[in-house]
């Protein structure tokens, strides 16, 4: 497993219903074409991106790849379908037989049809319809990344797009990532088929799922170590340590802890307690969201987390760090 579902994917219709619309057309147009040919393809959407616009069909995609689309509900599974059904379909796709021909031409079809049409022109609407600002997986780094000097959004596919080229149009396999998050190479060991059984997907937002971060110090404070309280043999833990997730956190963020740290050990008193509870909350009158934003740069309210990085690491280590007398 590739990463860790660091933030929850909640609120997500609007993003939801404009990815699912565009490629359920994008793909049935590419299959039959427009009102042009016989049996031409039209939604019947006066605003729909694909059927208002010319869209050329895909006229050499091989025959057995055609069937499998135009089957029962597969096109409305692809577009929109859940992380299981998804799988399933897979599943099923993976009976068929292509010899190696064919087997590139349907690779080219999904994947191309990703990074050369659905990222470049629709992938930064589709962030921000998503409304999600930081990378769901670390939360350290934001979604949009320059290339050519053009704003671009980060996509990552949870199942990845060349193991699972059908599914690189999927609206549940596109997770908003950092540029790092994004080109962390995935274990060759998973079991992709048994993945969402042992391993946490950024759309399940199951509560029992939750984890907070923690630390630990030795005595003479040279050791100052990022952990987590995810109960062992958990699919938490089996995905932080899938992902090096704290491999990464204390490579990257051990100056974000302990200047967190020194705020407590450094005076005789608690400061970050006095500085929250006391200083800003009495002279300024201050929310403790205001607080939390204007003194240390974060969220605290978990909803907004993808807001501002380091926003849940922050608030787990400050929260631990007020009760320490």
């Amino acid at each position: 497993m590739k990463k860790i579902k660091m933030l929850k994917i909640s609120q997500y219709n609007n993003a939801f219903q404009f990815q699912s619309n565009l490629i359920y057309c994008w793909l049935f147009r590419k299959l039959k074409g427009g009102q042009a040919q016989k049996n031409g393809y039209n939604c019947g959407n006066i605003n729909c991106k694909i059927c208002t616009r010319k869209i050329n069909q895909e006229k050499d995609l091989p025959s057995k790849l055609k069937t499998f689309l135009l089957k029962g509900d597969n096109i409305k599974i692809i577009s929109s379908g859940n992380p299981v059904e998804l799988i399933k379909l897979y599943d099923d796709f993976e009976k068929i037989k292509f010899n190696k021909n064919d087997k590139k031409k349907y690779r080219d079809f999904f994947i191309k049809g990703y990074e050369r049409w659905f990222q470049p022109n629709y992938g930064k609407q589709f962030l921000d319809l998503l409304n999600i600002d930081t990378c769901i997986y670390c939360n350290r780094n934001y979604t949009i990344n320059l290339v050519k000097d053009r704003a671009r959004a980060e996509l990552d596919h949870w199942f990845p797009k060349e193991r699972f080229p059908l599914l690189a149009l999927s609206f549940y396999n596109l997770v908003p990532s950092c540029h790092s998050c994004n080109h962390i190479k995935g274990s060759p060991n998973i079991d992709w088929k048994n993945a969402l059984n042992d391993y946490i997907h950024p759309y399940n937002n199951k509560s029992n799922e939750n984890f907070k971060f923690t630390f630990f110090y030795d005595d003479t404070l040279d050791i100052l170590k990022v952990e987590t309280n995810a109960k062992k043999g958990s699919n938490i833990e089996r995905t932080i340590n899938a992902n090096k997730i704290l491999e990464i956190y204390n490579s990257h963020s051990e100056n974000e802890l302990r200047d967190l740290y020194n705020l407590v050990y450094k005076y005789s008193d608690n400061y970050i307690k006095i500085l929250i509870d006391d200083t800003f909350d009495e002279k300024l009158n201050l929310s403790k969201e205001e607080i939390y934003r204007v003194v240390f740069g974060i969220e605290t309210i978990e909803e907004n987390y993808h807001k501002r990085p380091f926003s849940k690491f922050k608030h787990d280590i400050i929260e631990e760090l007020k009760n320490i007398k």
